[in-house]
């Protein structure tokens, strides 16, 4: 995946910088001057470890041997590269833009699936104009809304049209020209929450809400056709439930679970993650600890004429090994041990050599041992016994 980032941004960038230094009156050459202490390639590991795990800047530029200012700069210069990348659809179509999503389901005929999410950010400073317009009513906190369309199974087409939080998504979807562009091209079918109910009359027809609840004060009805309206609703949401899925997955990326920079930067990040979750979903998946570890333990020569023990089991860990042999008794019944820290390095240790369980004495010889055990409930030493099941 990185190799392919670099192939397909490495010119781009170099296209960029090659341009900026070509635009500015120059007393040299281009060329003079200090060189560039980050590689292409290393500004963008950069900046996916900043978005995908959230690191810091700081962090950053202590791992890579660079100043601050530096991270920084490549971060914004390799940000909205990835968000013009847009997201990839079969056949290697990118869609960059609401209007090409938009069409993009007329010509297949796919059903889309729309709603929208907020990213909490940074409450505005005092006295700043328009500060409670970030203010979400549903968060209760300052967030930043983007409008966000899958299709059926849940992959996402598009991200983007950030709002502030205290927009309601009608209002968000009207501002971005949505209903313009359903008008243009028939035949888009879009399921919505309720958060979009009147949408329908104004796209006739193409974004399907749910039909609302009823309420308690109203007119009773048959059971048969209330019966009817909730399967109706649940079939609405079982479709819908997808769109959530594909919003999860953007949140993963630590970028978009809390954001801590500067809420402008939202307007590339989110499109770049949007188009960086699929490739990561494409990538091909590195073989599981699990599995490395039963791949090691079946490669070691093992007597298999004797009875199992319990070491041989590939698929315990060292805790659930050590607590299959070890038992801590105390005035109330056998408990298994909880082993952390010098304690789980000291059993596994006596383990590993075919010794007996744990004494008395190991203990004595451990300090930190014997106080981790007063803190987990052997208040005495001479209530500490360990033997072997």
């Amino acid at each position: 995946m990185l190799a392919e980032l670099v192939a397909e941004l490495g010119p781009r960038w170099q296209g960029r910088q090659d341009a900026r230094l070509a635009d500015q009156p120059r007393q040299r050459a281009v060329g003079a001057g200090a060189r560039y202490r980050l590689v292409v390639t290393d500004r963008l590991l950069a900046t996916l470890v900043h978005l995908r795990h959230g690191v810091t800047h700081d962090v950053l530029a202590c791992w890579f041997g660079v100043s601050r200012s530096t991270i920084t700069r490549a971060v914004g210069e390799v940000r909205p590269l990835l968000a013009e990348r847009g997201c990839t659809v079969e056949g290697g179509v990118r869609l960059r833009t609401l209007a090409d999503v938009i069409a993009h389901l007329g010509a297949t005929g796919q059903l889309g699936l729309l709603d929208a999410t907020e990213v909490r950010v940074h409450r505005p400073a005092a006295h700043e104009a328009g500060r409670h317009r970030f203010v979400s009513g549903k968060a209760r906190a300052n967030t930043v809304k983007a409008l966000v369309i899958t299709d059926a199974a849940g992959r996402r087409l598009f991200c983007g049209q950030t709002r502030p939080g205290a927009i309601h998504d009608l209002t968000q979807v009207r501002q971005a020209g949505l209903v313009e562009l359903l008008a243009l091209i028939p035949g888009i079918t879009l399921l919505a929450d309720a958060g979009y109910q009147g949408l329908s009359a104004q796209t006739a027809g193409a974004v399907l809400t749910p039909r609302p609840a009823r309420r308690k004060n109203q007119i009773p009805i048959f059971p048969a056709v209330a019966a009817a309206h909730e399967a109706e609703r649940r079939a609405h949401a079982a479709k819908r439930i997808r769109v959530e899925h594909g919003i999860s997955h953007l949140k993963n990326w630590r970028a978009l679970s809390r954001h801590l920079s500067r809420r402008e930067h939202l307007d590339t990040i989110l499109p770049a993650v949007a188009g960086l979750v699929p490739s990561q979903e494409r990538a091909p998946r590195p073989e599981s600890f699990a599995a490395c570890r039963k791949r090691y333990r079946l490669a070691l020569p093992r007597d298999r004429t004797g009875p199992k023990q319990v070491n041989d089991d590939p698929r315990l860990t060292m805790h659930e090994v050590v607590s299959k042999r070890c038992t801590m008794s105390q005035r109330s019944p056998s408990a298994v041990v909880p082993l952390t820290g010098q304690l789980h390095l000291l059993v596994w240790e006596k383990l590993r050599r075919g010794g007996p369980a744990v004494t008395g004495q190991d203990l004595s010889n451990k300090p930190g041992v014997l106080q981790f055990c007063e803190l987990s409930g052997c208040v005495r030493r001479r209530r500490v016994v360990w033997r072997e099941e």
